[in-house]
Formats: structure tokens, sequence, C-alpha cells
């Protein structure tokens, strides 16, 4: 609070006022001089575009973010690091593989929700293994852990798994021929009544599990999200106490249908800004290139907005690193776009695709990872 209170001071002793009406597009006046952006603007998947971007507070980044492009599936994972990147990076190295290793031990390896549930509970184990062998070099993976938001389009469906506060929303088409929000997933976080709770109704002899500190519900005064990968302090094996924190994903899987759009996969720093339906209204009405830097431009020219001051502020100007998170999170997003054509059409007559591999921060490169798949 107190770099934030220097930054109001610093922006009202400017003599010139500034124009809000010639500031009201970050996007446009400053993204592209913003060091703190990654984007990729425009991609094919074998079912339509997608687009990704994410953008920091914290440096480096928690947030880690994956998308896999095969001829017959697509696979998306937004991962929402807290205590550092340590297993925020091990997710996006891991999970695709240990879902296809899950899927593998079924009779016909398909995805089922026991598939999803193996799969967590196998990556939070291995998530472990690695804590344990790194926290004498770097003790501060005791605190590290990830949300997780993995959404998959495959054989005409699709499958989301979330774990944490990271979101899933449908953009689809209404009886009245109107673009509006379906939220898919629940946040798995204590500033929910009914997350609360749940926990206090399975740790009823404890007084601690939800406290309220640093102007938010935490579980165990530590983590606001209630099931996450990781947090170690949270997950005691060597000693008799519970495991404070689940690894159980929640599972959506759900026939995608003709009126089905697109699917915004992003984490909570875009939606403490924008709400799901605004979300939908500005990938309906932009253009598809660009569309997920568009919606992080829009989180953030409501993040540097200043109402009681009525000035923007400009990141690349006045915001210093330290400052950027007492404004907003690390904010990860990708939309990925349906092809109606395209996913009810006959396998043979789908356009070939590039089988890739994208992961935030860096550039494509070819993946084998998906091909087979059919």
């Amino acid at each position: 609070m107190l770099m934030l209170e220097k930054l109001k001071r610093r922006l009202n002793s400017k003599k010139k006022s500034v124009d809000i009406a010639k500031l009201n597009d970050y996007d446009r006046r400053d993204r592209d001089k913003d060091q703190s952006w990654w984007h990729h603007p425009i991609g094919n998947h074998y079912a339509g575009l997608f687009s990704m971007a994410l953008v920091h507070s914290n440096i480096p980044s928690e947030d880690r973010c994956h998308i896999e492009i095969g001829q017959h599936m697509t696979f998306a994972g937004v991962y929402d690091g807290h205590g550092g990147l340590n297993i925020s990076e091990f997710l996006s190295r891991t999970m695709l593989y240990n879902i296809l290793e899950s899927a593998a031990k079924t009779s016909d390896s398909s995805l089922t929700p026991e598939v999803f549930l193996d799969c967590f509970a196998a990556t939070d184990k291995d998530a472990m293994i690695y804590i344990h062998r790194n926290i004498e070099k770097d003790p501060r993976m005791l605190v590290a852990g990830s949300c997780c938001l993995v959404g998959i389009i495959f054989r005409k469906t699709l499958y989301i798994a979330n774990l944490g506060d990271s979101r899933a929303v449908l953009g689809f088409v209404n009886e009245l021929n109107d673009v509006v929000a379906e939220q898919l997933t629940r946040d798995h976080n204590t500033c929910r009544l009914e997350v609360r709770q749940d926990l206090r109704s399975k740790f009823p002899d404890d007084d601690t599990i939800v406290t309220f500190e640093r102007q938010s519900y935490r579980l165990k005064g530590m983590v606001q999200v209630s099931r996450a990968f990781g947090n170690k302090r949270l997950k005691p094996v060597e000693s008799e106490d519970p495991c404070y924190i689940s690894t159980e994903p929640s599972v959506i899987i759900r026939k995608i249908k003709y009126r089905d759009r697109f699917i915004i996969l992003a984490s909570d720093g875009l939606w403490d800004k924008i709400s799901v339906q605004d979300a939908v209204a500005i990938v309906n009405k932009y253009p598809k290139e660009g569309i997920a830097r568009r919606l992080i431009s829009e989180a953030l020219n409501l993040a540097f907005y200043d109402p009681s001051f009525q000035k923007y502020v400009t990141c690349c100007k006045w915001i210093r690193s330290q400052m950027r998170r007492t404004l907003h999170d690390d904010i990860t997003v990708i939309v990925i776009f349906l092809d109606i054509d395209k996913i009810f059409s006959d396998a043979s007559s789908s356009s070939v695709v590039e089988d890739i591999t994208l992961e935030g921060l860096c550039k494509p490169r070819p993946s084998m990872r998906l091909r087979g798949i059919k």
C-alpha cells in the first residue's frame, strides 16, 4: 500500500492533467513499449483458431501457460503459481504427459473423470518429490504452489479439469441470437462462502482453518485457494497433521454444441478485473487476431485507472516493477475459437494443422506428443 501511495503522489504532482478520452486504450498507447508482455496473436488448432497472451506483475511471472496442437486434439493449460514459479513451471512440463499416461491405463484410452483424478493425484505426488529434492537449495519451495486449469477438445467433446481459481468460460449463442457467457468452472477460493463452509465442516475442531488476514480469507492463514498443487506446508506428510489443501480437481465433460463459439481459459488476474460476461462480449466484438492480448489490455485499463485521481497510470512511464503487484496480478489468457463446421465434419475432410507445442514466453516448436491420437 505504501508503494501505491507514492505512485499516487507522483501522479498528483504532474502539472499537466491527463485527457481521459485520449488515454482510454492502454492497448494502443503503451502495450507495445511494455516489456512485461508475451503474446501469440493467432494460431491454428484442429478445430479453429486460438490466441494467447500473458503479462506479469511479479518478476519473474508466476504464471505459466501451454497449448499443444494435434491433428485431432487440442490441449491448453493455465498454471497460476503462488509463492514462486517452481510448481507452475513444473506443471507446464508434466501435466499433458501425465494425462495421456493416465488415459493409456484405461481399456479404451478414453478421457474420463477418473483419468483426471488419477492424473492430478499422480502429478501432485511427483510435485512433492520435486519439492523434497530441491528444498535445501531453495527453501522458498516450502510455500510454492500452483492452481491448474486444463482444457481439452477431443472427439467433439470439451474436457475441463480445474484446481484453484482460474476460470474456463464458454461463449455461446442463445435463443435470442446473442453471444452470452457460461462459466464452466467454480473458484476453489476461500472468498466464497460455500468454500469456507466446506472447509469448516471438514475440520470442525480447527478454529484456524480459515482466517481473515491481509484483506482476504486464507486457508490456515497462508493461501486464498482451497485446492492447489504443491504447498508442502499444508500437506505435512511427515506428521500426523491432516492435509489441509486438496488436489482433487473439478471435472467438466461437455459435448460441444452447434451454438458454441469460443472458450476463454484465464488465470484469476483477469477475473479480478473483468466479469465473465464482459470478457465474452469483448471476444465477440473484436477481431480474433490478438484477442487474448486485448482482454488483458482491457483488464489493465481498469487496473491502471484510479477514479479518485481521474487519471490513468500508464505502466511504461510511471510504474516501476515493484509497484505493479499493487495494481494487478500476473494475467494469462488463452482464447480457443470453435469452428463448428470443422468439429462436426468427417475427419477425412478436416484440414491438416501443424503439430506444435507453444508455452508462454517461448517460441512455438514442433510436437509429437499428440501425434497418432484420433
